[in-house]
Parts: C-alpha cells; structure tokens; sequence
C-alpha cells in the first residue's frame, strides 16, 4: 500500500544523517572486519516464551570492505550527501552509482538494526 506520506526530494534526502544504532555492540574491531551484536527484543507471547524456547538474545554482523567503511563513517553528524561525494571520490563512482550504492548499503544495514536514518522534525511528512 503507497505511503500518504510525501515522498522526500533529493535535497532533502541528502540533508539526512545516518546515525549508527546506539544499541549496537562492537564484538570485534580488526582493520579489516568489524563484528557487531544488535540485541533482539520479542513481543506478544514470544517475549514471555523467550526463555522457555532459548531464542537467541542477539544477532550478529560482520562488515568488511565497503560496508564496513561505510559504517566507520557513519557518526551522527556525516550527510548522506558527505558519504556521497566520499565514494564518488575514493571509489570513483559517479554522483547516481555513489547515491544508489549508498542508498542500497543503508538500506541493508537499516533493515538489520545497525543503522537509523531519522527525518528531521518539519522534512517529509
């Protein structure tokens, strides 16, 4: 079903910070690869039963190469726009690779919890 939300512009869309997930842990930090713990949290009956059946109490990650440069630049105060011009530079890419690679990389790390991309208060919808 089709958000009733307005959609973003592009300006706005590279106005936005990506913050890393405050609840994330950092397992392992090596030059090369970083392993990272997001805890889970059930609800329903699930959140009563999570011991009973030993559901796990986290899910772990390990980024390397591009990903986990991303997420070393990841700080709260970096724009999208920032982390653009960063691959367009070292990697590159041009201002449309650089903007749906990044887009496509914060998806994936969004969906598994690592990652959160706000809209500011007044933006959007």
């Amino acid at each position: 079903m089709p958000s009733s939300e307005p959609a973003l512009t592009q300006e706005q869309q590279l106005a936005l910070r990506p913050q890393r997930n405050a609840r994330a842990t950092v397992l392992l930090d090596e030059p090369e690869r970083v392993r990272l713990a997001v805890p889970l949290s059930y609800r329903g009956p699930l959140a009563l039963a999570r011991r009973l059946l030993r559901l796990r109490e986290q899910r772990t990650y390990v980024l390397d190469g591009l990903g986990l440069e991303l997420w070393r630049r990841i700080d709260g105060t970096t724009t999208v726009a920032g982390l653009v011009e960063w691959l367009e530079r070292d990697e590159g890419l041009s201002f449309q690779e650089a903007r749906l690679l990044l887009a496509d990389y914060l998806g994936t790390l969004t969906a598994r919890g690592l990652v959160a991309v706000a809209v500011p208060a007044g933006q959007g919808g």
